[in-house]
């Protein structure tokens, strides 16, 4: 048998584009991942989370995490998420929200040959198991370790 060796390198910048909903889950959770990969992020918040990206951003800087670390750059989507998508220094995507949106990126992304990582929604979507009480449905949540979602689409 011979001998291998596997060595795992930073890609580089990572480009981080989040929707409103649980923004600061979506920062901590996407911003350690780059940085535990040795990493460092440009952040594109939503538009509409203003105040929330605010609050996160006091908390990295209390934390105490080097300058350039990450970045945080507001605006809109079609601006800043564009420029992050088709800049060629920012070598991985790492995006949550619309599959229209999660289809321009992957698109506009390929043109430099970004790392792409999608989460692309669908509105709560569920799946109920067959031995599962229904008769409480509406009041449904999901718990996961980081969130917790109201439980909007089922399907039976």
């Amino acid at each position: 048998m011979g001998n291998a060796v596997i060595t795992l390198n930073p890609v580089g910048v990572v480009g981080i584009i989040i929707p409103w909903n649980a923004s600061n889950g979506y920062i901590c959770t996407k911003l350690s991942t780059a940085i535990a990969a040795g990493c460092t992020a440009v952040i594109k918040p939503s538009e509409m989370s203003a105040l929330q990206t605010q609050v996160i951003t006091e908390c990295l800087h209390e934390a105490g995490l080097p300058k350039g670390v990450f970045n945080i750059v507001n605006g809109l989507g079609n601006v800043v998420g564009a420029e992050i998508t088709r800049n060629p220094n920012i070598a991985k995507i790492s995006f949550a929200g619309s599959t229209l949106v999660g289809k321009t990126i992957a698109r506009d992304g390929a043109e430099t040959l970004k790392r792409v990582t999608l989460e692309l929604g669908g509105k709560s979507a569920n799946i109920v198991m067959e031995d599962a009480d229904l008769s409480v449905e509406e009041f449904v949540f999901i718990v996961s370790p980081h969130y917790f979602f109201f439980a909007s689409n089922f399907y039976k």
